[in-house]
Parts: C-alpha cells; structure tokens; sequence
C-alpha cells in the first residue's frame, strides 16, 4: 500500500510539488523489513555528488536549439494529425532575388509586359521520431519492501531515465544537424565546401622549445569570418568538444552552457556562442563541430498524453516537466496490471527542422552560371574541422 501510495506521488510530485511533500508528510516511509535502514546504504550516501544516476553528459545541442537567441521550441508550428502518432504542417517559401536578375537600359521591360510567376516551394514539416525508455515493472512484493523513500525512487529511475533520455535525443539531433550543413563559401578564397562538408581548421599549435600548447587565433578568426560572409546576422552557434573544446579554454572564453555563465557575457570575447556537446566526436567524427546560424534549426517536440491525460489510482498517462530543460515536457506513463506488477516508461517525440533550406538562393551553384545567387546551397550550417599540432 505504501507503494501504492509511493508511485501516486511520482505524478504528484511533477505536477503539484507542494502537495506531494505534504503526503509524504503524512505517509510516513514503514520499514517493513525489520532493520533495513541500519542494514542497506545507498550508494548515493556514500558517492554524494558523483553518484552514477547523477552524472550526465553536456548536450550542447539542446541547450543551443533551447537557447532563447534560437527561438526555443517550435510548438506554433506543429498541427496534430489524427491519431496523434506524429505532428505535420507545411512551410512555404520562396527563392531569394538576385542581382543579376534586374535589368538595365534597353533591355529594362514595359510594365505592360506579362512577367513570369514567382516560383513558390513548401516542405512538410514532421515529427515522426519517437524516443522511449524500456518499460520498467516493479513486482507488488518489491514496491513495499524495497528500502527507499518515493523520493529517492524519483531520482534513480524517473529523473535518471530522463537523462538518458535527452542525451538519446541529442545524438540524433547531432546526425541530423550533420546532415544539414549546406555549401560554404570562404572569405579568404579557399574552394568552397560542398553541402555536407567539413572545413579543416588548425586551432592549436605545440611549441617545439616548451612543449606548450597555444590556440591559434587567426585560424578560428577564419571561421568568424566565414560567417559573415553568408550574410548571416548575430553570432554563430559553434557545437563541439575534443580539440574545439580545448581551445575555448586556452583562450580563456566562456562556453554559452557553462554553468552561471550568461549568454552574453560568453560571446563578448568570443565572438561565437560555443556549446560543449560531449558526443559530438562520436557522432560527427573525431573532433567535427558545427557552426550554425541562429534560427537555421529548430527543435520539434511532441507529447502525446497532452490530448490524453488519464489521471486515475492505478492507471496514469500524463505529461510532467523535464528538471533540466524546462522547456521539455516528457510523457509519464503507469499502470498497475493484473498480475499485480507496476510499469512505468518515459517517452516523447522529439526532430528537427531546417528552417534555411538548400534551394532558398537557387539551386545551381556552379561558376559558369552567370545568374546564380551567390549563396545558392548555403543553409545556415557549416561543417569544420579542428585539428592541433
């Protein structure tokens, strides 16, 4: 019963925090195992802040997609479909004018002359990606004897299950990102980047008379000024670890998701908004990052117990808040079945948009097209390299 009790206050705790501590006030934990709180310790008591279920990775990711500077969640774009398996919409946009497409002298045209019809393109926008934790069932037997408080409960299962979760969600978001970056032109004349790929930049160097490393500032000035040459505004959002990492460091730059550091107070030397995501090598590649625009990418998410919402003793499907993120919202789900066995999972739908598409400046890129946008295959998403010597 006191399980019972223990799982009801899981939701209780997510939605009403107050009440929740209240109940636990009133149910106090029984040990029915005679001397269990002198005999089990947690590890938890022994390990404190490094306790295993504590620990996560940095998913620099997230935290630059949530960053307020990229427009947070794009929820007002979703439209629920029947059955709620994904969420649609359509965005239509059109390719940007070209200089070269005006006219001039005698060939400037009569206002009685038929033009042709801008063309307009549209792509479908969907969330058809659905992350889930393995169902976790407790036996009746277990829930009452087990030597924890709900509490405790939450934080080794629930909340350890949403970590996992995000940094789940953050390596596919990572692959998808990759699988965004677009054509790159070079301010200092180098060939440029074919769509998907990735631009070698030496950021440290190694003295041969100290053996100390030292960042190599001109080279990671290439990369700001890349950027300004796609005519992008703001500062890039660069996305990595390994080497990249290593250099913010040695320059003494904030990472824009390090703890109490502000946003702006990190790209104030900086000039970039750099988010330590510590799977990008084992996702991308061995120290790849990503430099993207502000608002090129948006995250989509999706709860599906939003529009269901069963709240009942011994049956829940609901929606509660991610502690870390909380603009993330995860779907709970638990039931207490038949063979007298509790079930939990955590889940949600989760992709990713491009909102800068590969055909928004034209789509022939090539030097002998004389009316092509200069542009053309830029998506706000670059590719780089960061190597050391």
């Amino acid at each position: 019963m006191h399980w019972v009790l223990g799982l009801a206050f899981v939701a209780v705790y997510f939605l009403f925090p107050n009440d929740a501590f209240a109940i636990m006030a009133v149910t106090p934990f029984v040990d029915l195992a005679g001397g269990c709180a002198k005999i089990v310790r947690q590890l938890s008591d022994l390990t404190k802040q490094n306790t295993p279920f504590n620990l996560g990775r940095k998913t620099g990711i997230l935290d630059a997609l949530l960053d307020p500077s990229n427009g947070g969640i794009k929820l007002d774009l979703n439209n629920t479909q029947a059955g709620k398996k994904y969420v649609k919409t359509k965005v239509h946009y059109k390719t940007r004018i070209k200089p070269c497409e005006w006219l001039t002298d005698s060939s400037v045209p009569s206002i009685c002359t038929e033009g042709a019809e801008p063309v307009e393109s549209s792509v479908d926008v969907t969330i058809n990606k659905h992350f889930s934790s393995p169902v976790r069932s407790f036996s009746n037997s277990d829930m009452v004897n087990i030597c924890q408080d709900t509490q405790q409960f939450i934080q080794e299962y629930l909340l350890n299950d949403m970590r996992a979760g995000r940094e789940k969600i953050a390596e596919y978001l990572l692959a998808q990102a990759d699988g965004a970056i677009g054509r790159a032109r070079h301010q200092n004349g180098d060939p440029d980047n074919i769509p998907g790929g990735h631009k070698t930049k030496k950021l440290l160097t190694t003295s041969t008379d100290t053996g100390a490393q030292t960042p190599l500032f001109a080279n990671y000035a290439d990369i700001l000024l890349d950027y300004q040459y796609a005519q992008l505004g703001g500062v890039p959002m660069l996305i990595g670890d390994g080497v990249l990492q290593k250099f913010f460091m040695l320059s003494k730059y904030s990472a824009a998701n390090a703890p109490g550091v502000a946003y702006d107070s990190a790209i104030a030397e900086a000039g970039a908004a750099f988010y330590l995501d510590q799977a990008t090598s084992q996702i991308l590649g061995n120290n790849k990052f990503l430099s993207v625009a502000p608002n090129a990418l948006h995250l989509l998410w999706f709860n599906e117990n939003t529009n269901i919402n069963i709240d009942s003793p011994t049956r829940r499907q609901i929606v509660v808040q991610d502690p870390m993120y909380p603009a993330l919202k995860w779907d709970l789900d638990f039931e207490y079945t038949c063979d007298k066995v509790w079930s939990y999972k955590v889940s949600a739908w989760a992709d990713l948009f491009q909102a800068i598409r590969s055909d928004a400046f034209g789509t022939d890129f090539s030097p002998q097209n004389a009316c092509e946008d200069e542009l053309a295959g830029m998506t706000g998403v670059f590719g780089f390299v960061a190597t050391q010597s």
